[in-house]
């Protein structure tokens, strides 16, 4: 059993002596490999490309036709002006202008609600690639705790190897009964399948990150050795006003909320006349073959106007659109309000759980450093036989614990303040 178990802890170390893998270097890639971000990414480039001149209406239309045909006729008359049996070749060109110089303001609203959209996606952009990187940094930092856990309990199963042979020796020399040796035997054991758990532990961490980032499952990489917890100094007041300018999901409620507003003013340019300006240049080229004559044809024709429409009755359809448009409007001021106070509640209570995850974390820290100092005072006690075999352990059990709900503290308060940073919308992605 003892020989098995090192042999899978030496195949475990050869397999994690791979490539370190940053926290800042997981972002990248995932900025770069997650296919919800390039997604998100397309649909605000998407949003950005309608926010022009043209799709506003702003520009004017130029459509340029040609055409050319040939036909064969066999007319019989005594009309002494038809041609009789004959053939044409034709052919026509046109260029056509249209241009909307009023349409009740509405090419300027269209603007405006083109621009929120184009905000509206980037804000949008904003959110996915925030939650996939506070995704990605937590699927990192459980890499660290896992990997910190295994190397603790590495050292606590080496310290039970220790124990057991020792006790084996002091059994073959008499000097303890065999009750103490199987009980050492027993939290070998059970620090054995701890162990093992850890290792499984790891490697799904491993396995999870990979797949966040969009690589193969397979590949391996070191982490860094210690989560590191960032002190901030913000007041309540400077988080609140942080999370109320930049959090992605405020701005997403306000560039929905703008996108409405200027959809009024474009429902309401049909209660107003559309004025347009139009123009064409026609060229005609005819060709008739009739009677062993032909008769040739060349016409150019050029044509401008000034057209004015007013709708004076549809079934009130426009009035009804501009109101279903005005009660849009309202229902995103309400969901404005409500995000507003959703982020409110949610940044107050981060806040206080970053301040308690931070306090447990010192209260763990000290814990480790009590449990060490008792640890090492039974630890050389049971080296000159001062103390019980049960003794040690009670000490080996209590560091141990105490090690892990250490790293455990320092993870959640990492978390933690990962989702305050996110709500604040202070989370760096630039990378």
């Amino acid at each position: 059993m003892i020989k098995i178990v090192w042999v899978l802890i030496l195949l475990l170390n050869l397999a994690l002596s791979q490539q370190i893998l940053t926290a800042e270097n997981a972002i990248k890639t995932a900025l770069e490999n997650n296919y919800s971000i390039q997604i998100a990414r397309n649909n605000a480039e998407i949003a950005e490309n309608n926010a022009g001149l043209g799709t506003a209406g702003f520009l004017p239309r130029l459509d340029a036709t040609a055409s050319k045909s040939y036909s064969v006729t066999d007319e019989k008359t005594n009309s002494q002006f038809s041609f009789g049996n004959r053939d044409t070749e034709q052919l026509l060109a046109q260029l056509a202008l249209s241009w909307t110089i009023f349409d009740g303001f509405s090419m300027f609203a269209s603007k405006s609600r083109f621009d929120a959209l184009s905000r509206l996606g980037e804000a949008q952009s904003r959110l996915t690639i925030e939650n996939t990187v506070v995704t990605v940094l937590a699927a990192y930092f459980n890499v660290v705790q896992q990997q910190q856990l295994y190397e603790i309990n590495k050292n606590n199963l080496q310290l039970s190897r220790e124990r057991l042979e020792k006790e084996k020796v002091r059994k073959e020399m008499g000097g303890i009964s065999s009750t103490d040796f199987l009980r050492s035997q027993v939290a070998f054991n059970a620090d054995s399948s701890v162990l093992l758990q850890s290792q499984l532990n790891l490697l799904t961490a491993k396995n999870t990150i990979n797949t966040l980032l969009a690589r193969d499952l397979k590949t391996p990489f070191e982490v860094s050795s210690e989560i590191t917890v960032p002190v901030h100094n913000r007041t309540d007041e400077e988080w609140l006003k942080l999370a109320l300018e930049r959090n992605a999901l405020i701005k997403t409620s306000k560039a929905n909320l703008l996108a409405a507003e200027k959809n009024i003013t474009i429902n309401t340019a049909s209660f107003y006349p559309r004025i347009s300006l139009s123009g064409a240049y026609n060229y005609t080229d005819r060709l008739v073959t009739a009677a062993g004559r032909e008769i040739t044809t060349d016409a150019k024709d050029k044509s401008i106007g000034l057209n004015v429409s007013f709708n004076l009755f549809n079934g009130f359809r426009d009035n009804i659109t501009r109101q279903n448009a005005i009660l849009e409007e309202r229902n995103k001021q309400l969901e404005l309000q409500q995000t507003e106070l959703q982020v409110k509640a949610a940044l107050e209570e981060s806040m206080i759980n970053f301040e308690n995850r931070m306090k447990v974390l010192s209260l763990e820290r000290q814990n480790v450093e009590a449990a060490t100092r008792s640890f090492e005072v039974q630890k050389e006690r049971y080296q000159i036989g001062t103390t019980t075999s049960l003794d040690f352990r009670d000490a080996q059990i209590s560091l141990n614990r105490s090690q892990v709900s250490y790293i455990a503290a320092q993870y959640q308060a990492r978390i933690a303040i990962l989702e305050l940073e996110q709500l604040a919308g202070i989370i760096e992605i630039s990378y």
